[in-house]
């Protein structure tokens, strides 16, 4: 009777030291947990866009570069220290938005290229040490549409390449042109006009042909790049002017929530992503993810149709799987086939997630995948475990309660391993707390990797 007296005595000081040891899931350690959220003064954020981080391998220096625009147009940039949390320099201010316009980074982080979405559009080069502009693009049509998407950089990083795009009900602010910019001066190379189709079962926006998507560029120096009209095209740059290589265009009889009595082509709205023998991936509204050959344009294989459209950019885990959400909640993860087939390939599994539009994942080493939703406020890691994908945790909120912040795709800071996320009506930098570095798979984030490159094979 003594000894169990002891022992019961003993039991509030053992659950006590165990917590303390870290035990705790809902502790200081826990993934997720929100570490810090920069908000910028003044700030009415509509929308934000995916950061960039400009790291010095010499000093571990990573300053944060990410965007707004605001309900009436304006768009702003802002670069934070990931140690301080505090200013670096901005806002930098633009006439159009740029919240839906991710920055490119240079290899040396000094420059950032990236468009706005004013009309006529303008696309910019800046200093990444103090936010001055370096150029504005010239010898741009003077009817120039938006652009609401992030470029890409050649491998010689000579070329800026971005299309021009709105969301199908900004009619008014689309030109359905592809141009490549030098990316020293800012002078205009050359532009590529995509096709359009009358619109069957869709919005009818006249629109269609809208570079929504965010470019890529093939190990060889092409460019992939994705329209609202259902066309994947592969151009190669030819100085001063572009030469089509292949156009696969996605056609379908049936998308996500209505069907045709005859095919018609799919809108794109994710970016591609890269496998590393160049197979190129996209998802469409008709609720499956494409594998492209790089060489033909030919369809490889392609996956069962999902309950809802792919809005999200697959992205390639840690485990050489392919990972998409839909517009039906769920999050999907698909093992690629040995070779071409004609057989919809189906699902390893799926992850239900309250909030609707998962949107693109990132991937982490350990074989995890984060990933938000449009429709809600906080971030979820999955990973893939005797054939279920098991969630592993799930964040603080991002933003108010009711506010559709889980916008932007995670980015993983390189030391630390801190997730970087901004979006939402709320505005501002959210930190997150992330013990894993980013996978090293060919492509495991949106435009693959810190700088938003969009290049296959860059380390």
């Amino acid at each position: 009777m003594y000894r169990n007296s002891v022992w019961l005595s003993l039991l509030p000081v053992v659950i006590v030291s165990f917590a303390l040891q870290g035990c705790n899931t809902y502790g200081q350690h826990r993934e997720g947990r929100l570490l810090w959220h920069y908000k910028p003064a003044g700030s009415d954020a509509f929308d934000w866009c995916q950061p960039a981080i400009v790291y010095n391998k010499k000093t571990g220096r990573r300053i944060i570069i990410f965007g707004e625009g605001d309900e009436v147009g304006a768009g702003r940039l802002y670069a934070v220290d990931a140690d301080t949390h505090k200013a670096v320099w901005g806002p930098v201010s633009f006439d159009g938005s740029i919240g839906n316009s991710t920055t490119t980074l240079s290899s040396d982080g000094k420059r950032a290229y990236f468009g706005e979405s004013s009309k006529p559009g303008k696309v910019y080069c800046i200093d990444t040490l103090n936010g001055h502009i370096i150029w504005i693009a010239s010898g741009l049509p003077s009817d120039a549409g938006a652009f609401m998407s992030c470029g890409a950089l050649s491998h010689d990083e000579r070329t800026f390449y971005i299309g021009s795009g709105a969301w199908p009900e900004n009619k008014s602010l689309a030109d359905n042109r592809f141009y490549a910019i030098e990316a020293a001066t800012g002078r205009l190379k050359w532009i590529f006009e995509s096709e359009t189709h009358p619109v069957e079962g869709e919005s009818g926006a006249s629109n269609y042909g809208s570079f929504f998507c965010d470019p890529a560029i093939l190990a060889d120096g092409r460019i992939v790049a994705a329209t609202f009209s259902g066309h994947l095209y592969c151009l190669r740059d030819c100085d001063n002017q572009a030469e089509m290589v292949w156009d696969f265009e996605l056609i379908d009889t049936n998308a996500a929530g209505y069907t045709s009595k005859k095919p018609f082509h799919q809108e794109v709205w994710g970016s591609p992503a890269i496998d590393s023998d160049g197979t190129i991936y996209i998802g469409s509204n008709a609720g499956k993810v494409h594998a492209i050959d790089p060489a033909t344009g030919k369809l490889k294989w392609e996956t069962q149709r999902t309950g809802g459209e792919i809005f999200g950019a697959p992205v390639i885990g840690a485990d050489g799987n392919i990972y998409a959400g839909a517009e039906d909640h769920y999050l999907y993860v698909w093992r690629p086939p040995a070779g071409p087939t004609s057989t919809p390939v189906a699902p390893l599994a799926r992850y239900f997630w309250k909030d609707r539009w998962p949107n693109g994942a990132t991937a982490l080493a350990n074989g995890e995948v984060v990933f938000g939703g449009e429709q809600g406020n906080r971030y979820v890691s999955v990973k893939l475990v005797g054939g279920k994908l098991i969630k592993q945790w799930e964040s603080d909120p991002v933003g108010e309660p009711d506010e559709k912040e889980a916008k932007t795709e995670p980015l993983i800071d390189p030391v630390t391993h801190t997730i970087y996320v901004s979006g939402g009506h709320s505005g501002g930098l959210y930190a997150l707390k992330g013990t894993q570095p980013m996978a090293d798979s060919a492509w495991p984030k949106v435009q693959r990797d810190i700088r938003n490159s969009g290049r296959a094979g860059v380390k």
